[in-house]
């Protein structure tokens, strides 16, 4: 997470259909901190299915946020219809929506994903002048024991094969 005393215009939180409690939880730390201004919260569209979907979603994460007392100015909730690379295609569609008002922003992602969403939302919001700093959390595993599990090497593995993918194609 950024210091203390480096407070970010925007966290951005990346969702699919919905948003990991987790996330959300480590956003609302950074702002009740004061080291953020206002969350931007994206949720992929393309997710969506009749059957299995969340209904209005955005309403009751708007609905929650309002309870603990954020305003609507705190807060900011975008569809985005993008598909694979999720990180990339989101990164960028934000880049363009997001206002000139907005000079730093902090990725909250955990612990396994910081790496190639800091990087990848580096490189598409620097023809805006925006300065991206990471903002991670602690899941399940880390450093010091990711192979002591299953989900820890399948994590590790999965993130250094996209690494490799978001490298080879110019995406970072």
């Amino acid at each position: 997470m950024p210091p203390t005393t480096q407070t970010v215009d925007a966290l951005i939180v990346e969702g699919g259909q919905t948003v990991s409690e987790i996330k959300m939880t480590a956003s609302l730390n950074m702002v009740q901190a004061n080291q953020a201004r206002k969350i931007v919260i994206s949720l992929n569209t393309m997710e969506e299915s009749a059957t299995f979907a969340v209904r209005n979603y955005a309403a009751l994460l708007a609905a929650k946020l309002d309870s603990i007392g954020l305003s609507e100015r705190q807060y900011f909730i975008i569809h985005i219809a993008v598909g694979d690379p999720f990180t990339y295609n989101t990164a960028r569609k934000l880049s363009d929506l997001i206002g000139n008002d907005v000079r730093s922003i902090g990725i909250v992602q955990d612990n396994f994903h910081i790496r190639r969403s800091y990087l990848t939302y580096k490189k598409a919001f620097a023809k805006k002048n925006v300065t991206v700093y990471p903002c991670t959390f602690f899941i399940y595993a880390d450093m010091n024991n990711w192979w002591k599990s299953l989900g820890g090497i399948r994590r590790i593995f999965g993130e250094y094969v996209k690494l490799a993918f978001y490298f080879y194609h110019g995406y970072i």
